[in-house]
This record gives C-alpha cells, structure tokens and sequence, in this order.
C-alpha cells in the first residue's frame, strides 16, 4: 500500500511537488538542487542548478504579478480597470468640446494642487491632471455605487419566496415547538414549553442582542462559530463517489488525477474558477470555501513556486514509487493511524514527538501538501459474485481504509485502487460536500497511460524520515476498533427515479424523506429527530442549516399507512454521511439522472437495535409504497378504500 501527498512547499531548495509513499513517505523534487554526502551537504552549483534558480525566480516574480493582477480585478469589481480609461476618455472628450460635466469640480481640484504643481504644470497641464483625478474618483464611485446595487439584488430572495415580515422571537420558539411535537410525550411537550417560555424571557432576547451586534462587522454572524462549536471543538474521531474508472493502470490513473486537482487549484489560485450558480437560474453561490480546498490542514498551508509536472511524468514517479521495495520502519506503515482516533491523544503526541527535528520537518511537508493520494494495493468495484456486497465494501474501504493508510486531518485525500478504481476522502471542517464536486479528469491513451511525453532525467521520490514512537500502535488499535464498528450498506434504487416522482407533482426530495421516516417508523417502532443538511451557500461564508424533516403532517402520513404506538426517541436519523447518534442511522442519497436514486446506510455495529442492510431494505420498502399510494396509475377503487384496507394491501 502506497500513500502520495501532492504540492507541498519546503524550503527555499526544496520547491514544491511533494510526494509520500507506501505509508512510509516521499518528497518529489523537479530537480535535485543539493548533493548530501557523509560528511554534510556539498553544494554544486551547475549550470542546470543555476538556470533553474533562475526560472524559480521568474515563476516566483510571475506568481506575485498574477497576485497584484487579481487584487486589480478584485478591487475594482464589479467594474474593470479598463473602464477606468473609457471614464477619463468620456470626461475629457466632454472638455474638449467646451462642456463640464464635473458643475465646476474639476476648477475647485485645480485650485487646490499643491503650489509646486502650479509653478512646474501649466494652466493646461493643471487642468488636465484636475480632470484626470476627478474621473478617477467619478470611476471609484460608480464601482461603490454598482457594488451597493449588486448587494441589493444578491440580498433579493423573493423569487424564492414570498416576502414576508421579519419574524419575531415567539414565532421562531413556536415553530420549534411544533417541530419537537411528534418527539415527545405529553409531559415531555409540557416541560419543553416550560424551558422555551424561559428561554425567550430571559436568554433568548441577550443572546439576539449579541448576535446583532456581531452582524454589524462579521461577513456572516455565524458561519465561524458554526465551524468552531460544531466541527473543530469536537474531539471525536474525523475518520470515518468516483465510480469511473477509464483505465486500469494504477499509477496512470494518479497521474492524470493529481494533474487535474493541481490544475483545478491553479484556477482556484488565479481565481479563474466560475461561480457556481442555482441550477437553472443566473443566481450565484458563495464560493469562500474554495479558498481552502488545497494545503489546508485545519488550518491554511502554505505553497511556494514551482513546475506542474506533466501527468506523464507524475505517472512515471508513481510508477516509481509502486515499484519500491524498501521495508518501512518499525511503526511508519502505521504513522496515518494517529490522525483516525481521538483527537486529544493526537494532539499531545504531536506536541511531545512532532514538535521538533525531522518529525517535525516530515509532518511540514505533509501538511502543506495540497492533498494527499492513497495508493491502496486492493482491488475494488461493483463486478463480481456479489456486487452488493463489494459495493459496501467499496464504500467502507474509502470511508477509512486500513486506518493507517489516509491521512485524514487533511482537507480531502484521493484513493487510487490497485485496479483504476478511485474514491475521494473528505474532511468536513473546511467545507461542504459541494465544493468538492468540481472537479474532473484529463486524457488517457489507448493502452491506458496518460497522454504527453515523459522527462526521463526527473530524480527519485526522495523518502521522508521519521522517528516513530511508540504510541502509533496504540492509535491504530483505537482506529481499528472505531471502522470495525461501521456498518455500512450502499444500494441503488432503481425501480423508479426522480422523472417519475416529478410526473406527480412531487418534489423528489420531499418523498425521499417521508421515505425514510416511514422506514424508520417501521425499523424502530417510532419516530425521531431527524436531520437533513440544506446548503446556505446564497448567503456569504454559507454552510448548512438543519432541515427538520420529522414534523406532525409527516407523522400523520406514516401512521396513515401504520398502526402502533408512537414512541419517542429524540435525534437517531441524520440525512448525512454517517450516524450523529451511536444508536442511529446516516443515510446519505444520490439522485443520479432520472430512473435511479443512491443510497449510502451507515450504523454502528456496537448498538444492538441497528442494521445497515435491514434498514436499506426499509427504505426500498418504504419508497415502493408511497410511490403506489401517489402513483396516477393506482386503481380508482382504491382510492375507496379505507386507511385500514390500504395498510393491508401495502
């Protein structure tokens, strides 16, 4: 098993393209520009050194000027800088023809130069120079005046909604009552409204006072605390879609992988990327969250100048790197085991072990890498005797692999299987699941290797080295326990899609996730608090809300098609990736095209009243029977027929 960490930065030497491997870990250099001998560092400058010195210093100069160069763009928008010759042309060709446009500015700026400027400028030079500072800042604010009316128009929600008025503090308590109502009982609902009444009273209107006062200078009241409180103060576990796969070659497929996430994070740097928008409409979404896509470990790497190799050419690296031999070190292969556990250990390892010397040189390029590759040497796919079964085990592998062989603290980390097959590897602090999804793949040949030709003189992966202590283990024990634990099942849906369930006027969504508390109802007798992610991303530095699935009109439809008693079980269904509660279930969906719906289910194995597989055949259930209820196709006797009979025949 092999593991690559792409784009790091080093020393003023050590340029950039850094690459780890097979858990034990490498550095990818352009060229080698120190010779290390048993007696120190000998340095040879050579030609070939000294020439690349100097086009590391051009790269370097040109990066600072594509820099300045946006900072422009930026900071005039939504304006650009030649708009700023066509004002001057405008105002002095209004001059010319005996007019002022400025009602007398223009004489007021002239009469105001400094006295040095009236003894070396002449009268006409002066009025020039007057015209030329009266345009620049008529140009200045119309850019603030377009900026205001941009702000007004993206803060224009109303082909939306309808426009309605600001809500007061006891509606926004009672809404959340009557979300909590189907959750508890009589005298559970009594004490909730005891709290909520004393909750506006007393805390409620200070905490808003607050929060108003943190809208008038933070971009977003609440997107820093949300990453803060909801992700970073977690000290639980962070370990915990590429299905294509256009050629079998495992090294040609991170080759042209890693070329295209570099080149994606290229335009990410030159800001060259197109604002994702509201499908359908001209209606742009916040795209903070690319700034941190790359070298970003929870917190922002840094980078340095550097060549893109060619995807050839990092192919023949990994070609390398696959080929080694080498044995690794007592406790390296396991190293990537100390970022799956808790995270309070991690942390005081890092502090007594990677704090200093070559740990903590090795830890730097691994961190300031812009993402890391996974060379997995398994096989996975959905082929085979039992395609179910290796699509769970396929899901599981990217989820968390061996736990030592991901590096999870970083921002997102590819997996490249020993047959083509890919997957990608997320961690959620930095970002939501969209802002990941753009990104693509280049070309291949016929025999499956990238395209391009190769520089046979690149120098070897150069191997990192380490000092391993000796709670690795004791990592890797705790990891093993937490994936052990995962219950995963990923199914296809594939008897209906959402071209069907929009014939019937239905949102597919919506039916989606009556769906799942239907199958849930039924898994577990009950209903719960159930949670969907809803993209804010319309709103600057947007993360998500919680959508409140679970509501009375939902609980009187399952129970509609349901006899029992109703129970209550506060908060055991989350619409993610994995379980928020360990006596839940994460049910994340795909719906791909118009006649299929994935469906990833993940419980723990530790918690007796869950099963993954169970519940996916609920949903499968669930999802047939609503279907039949709203079908336009279903018999007209049977809209006759009482709830009773119509439970029976589902």
């Amino acid at each position: 098993m092999h593991c690559v960490a792409v784009g790091c930065s080093t020393s003023s030497v050590q340029r950039k393209g850094g690459v780890l491997t097979h858990t034990f870990f490498w550095i990818l250099r352009d060229r080698p520009l120190r010779n290390h001998s048993s007696e120190g560092i000998d340095l040879q400058l050579s030609y070939q050194a000294l020439n690349q010195i100097l086009l590391s210093g051009v790269r370097s100069w040109k990066k600072r000027v594509s820099r300045m160069r946006n900072g422009v763009i930026k900071g005039v928008y939504p304006a650009s800088p030649s708009s700023w010759l066509f004002v001057v042309i405008a105002i002095l060709a209004t001059m010319y023809m005996r007019s002022d446009p400025s009602m007398g500015l223009i004489t007021k700026i002239q009469q105001h130069l400094p006295l040095s400027l009236h003894v070396s400028l002449s009268s006409q030079g002066q009025t020039m120079l007057s015209a030329l500072l009266f345009s620049t800042l008529l140009w200045l604010s119309l850019i603030l005046a377009l900026r205001f009316c941009l702000k007004l128009l993206l803060s224009y929600h109303q082909w939306m909604f309808e426009q309605h008025g600001r809500v007061s503090n006891t509606t926004k308590i009672w809404v959340y009552l009557l979300s909590a109502r189907p959750l508890l009982t009589d005298e559970g609902y009594e004490r909730m409204t005891k709290l909520a009444s004393q909750f506006e009273n007393n805390l409620g209107n200070r905490l808003q006072r607050y929060l108003k006062l943190k809208a008038l200078w933070a971009t977003n009241y609440v997107s820093d605390w949300w990453e803060e409180y909801i992700y970073l103060r977690s000290r639980g576990p962070i370990m915990d879609f590429l299905y294509v796969s256009p050629t079998s070659v495992q090294a040609a497929r991170a080759g042209n992988t890693i070329t295209a996430l570099l080149l994606y994070r290229r335009k990410v740097n030159r800001e060259e990327l197109k604002p994702s928008r509201v499908p359908g409409t001209v209606i742009p979404l916040c795209a903070a969250q690319c700034e941190r896509m790359f070298n970003t470990t929870r917190t922002p790497g840094q980078e340095t100048a550097g060549r893109l190799l060619s995807p050839r050419e990092i192919e023949l690296q990994i070609q390398r790197i696959l080929e080694d031999l080498s044995v690794p070190l007592p406790g390296e292969e396991k190293l990537g085991a100390l970022t799956a556990g808790d995270r309070v250990p991690w942390a005081q390892i890092r502090k007594q072990y990677f704090s200093s010397g070559i740990n903590k040189r090795s830890l730097d390029i691994i961190e300031r890498s812009a993402f890391f590759v996974t060379l997995d040497d398994e096989e996975q796919g959905m082929k085979g005797d039992d395609p179910v079964g290796n699509l769970d085990r396929y899901a599981k592998s990217i989820l968390h692999g061996k736990c030592y062989d991901r590096w999870f603290d970083k921002s997102f980390s590819i997996v490249i299987y020993k047959n083509g097959k890919s997957g990608l590897n997320a961690e959620h602090s930095w970002a939501d699941a969209p802002t990941v999804a753009h990104l693509w793949e280049l070309g291949y040949t016929e025999d499956g290797h990238c395209k391009g030709d190769v520089d046979r003189s690149l120098p070897l992966p150069q191997k990192l080295t380490w000092d391993i202590p000796s709670e690795v283990s004791v990592s890797l024990a705790v990891a093993q326990a937490l994936a052990d634990d995962v219950d995963c099942h990923v199914f296809p849906f594939r008897e209906f899609g959402k071209g069907q369930i929009k014939k019937l006027r239905v949102s597919p969504d919506a039916l989606i996730q009556i769906g799942l508390q239907l199958a849930y109802y039924r898994d577990r007798g009950g209903f719960c608090l159930t949670y969907e992610a809803s993209m804010t991303r319309l709103f600057r530095e947007g993360r998500t809300e919680t959508v409140r699935s679970c509501s009375n009109e939902s609980c009187a439809f399952v129970k509609a098609l349901e006899a029992g008693e109703v129970l209550s079980e506060p908060w055991r269904l989350s619409t993610s990736q994995t379980p928020v509660a360990d006596d839940g279930y994460g049910v994340s969906y795909i719906i791909v095209g118009e006649e299929m719906i994935n469906f990833h289910v993940s419980s723990k194995h530790s918690c007796s009243e869950t099963d993954s597989h169970r519940f996916g055949r609920q949903i499968t259930k669930a999802m047939l029977d609503i279907m039949t209820v709203l079908s336009a196709d279903a018999k007209p006797s049977s809209s006759s027929k009482s709830p009773t009979q119509s439970k029976k025949q589902l």
